[in-house]
Order: C-alpha cells, then sequence, then structure tokens
C-alpha cells in the first residue's frame, strides 16, 4: 500500500475540489485567505474575505468528509480498500470507523454513479496492478451539494 501524507492528500483533494482556485462553499467567492499553520490554526483553514459572509471553512466542509477525525490521508487511503474489514486492519482503525468510512464511500460511489448517466463524466485512474478504479476525488462528490463542486 503506497501511503502518502496528510499535506499531500490535502493538496490533492483541493486540488480536486476546486481546480480553478479555493473558493467560498458558503458564497462562491474567490477572495479568501489561508490561515498559516505557525498562527496556531489547523492546516487547510480558510477564510472567506466577501463582505457579508467572512466565514472560515476547510476542503472537507459541505462534503462527506465534513466533521470527520479520520486524517485525510486514511481517507485516501481507505477508497482503494474493499470492505470495512480491510479498511480498520490496514488503517489500523475502529470497525465501527471503518463501517462509517465504507458507508460514505459507497454513498459517494453511488451518488456519482447517479451523476455520471445524467453528464459523462469520468474520473479514473490507474493503480499499481494497473487496473482502472474510481479516483478518490469523489468522496467530495458524494456531498448534498455535489452538484455545486462539480459544475467549471
Amino acid at each position: 500500500m503506497n501511503a502518502i501524507t496528510e499535506q499531500e492528500a490535502l493538496l490533492f483533494f483541493e486540488e480536486a475540489r476546486w481546480p480553478n482556485g479555493v473558493q467560498c462553499p458558503f458564497c462562491g467567492s474567490k477572495n479568501v485567505t489561508l490561515f498559516k499553520d505557525s498562527e496556531g490554526h489547523r492546516k487547510g483553514l480558510y477564510k472567506c474575505n466577501h463582505n457579508h459572509c467572512k466565514r472560515q471553512f476547510t476542503i472537507t466542509v459541505g462534503t462527506q468528509l465534513e466533521r470527520t477525525h479520520i486524517p485525510l490521508s486514511k481517507w485516501y487511503t481507505a477508497y482503494s480498500l474493499n470492505s470495512p474489514i480491510q479498511i480498520c486492519r490496514d488503517l489500523h482503525i475502529t470497525y465501527k470507523c471503518a463501517w462509517s468510512m465504507f458507508q460514505k464511500i459507497q454513498m459517494a460511489k453511488n451518488k456519482l454513479k447517479e451523476f455520471m448517466k445524467i453528464i459523462p463524466v469520468t474520473f479514473m485512474t490507474e493503480d499499481t496492478k494497473n487496473e482502472a478504479i474510481l479516483d478518490p476525488k469523489i468522496l467530495i462528490f458524494g456531498s448534498n451539494k455535489w452538484k455545486q463542486h462539480t459544475t467549471n
């Protein structure tokens, strides 16, 4: 299993969610500021600078990953695993967390399949065995707001 760092996972999900630059998930403004880690803020914390919004947000707001305490690197890895037992074993987390992760991943996959029936979009990547697998990017499309994140 190829492990990625938390910073790599954060950058991966940010690029997937905001391919044209970071924007506020609440008002859509691109006028945002990234808080520096040295200021004691969590990594990836942004603040909207729009006059009427001024809210703070991270990559996970409005997605299946919102309010999760599981690191993004584990979510990235879990996407390629096939069962809650495998997630539990490989990521060294409790079965309860693994089951919850697995259910959210399956829900996100199902929502993407529904969306792909309407608009043909391909989110494919090649793994080490050269088998086509769905990309973990769909976790950000698995929320109730997934249509907002797929428009360009």
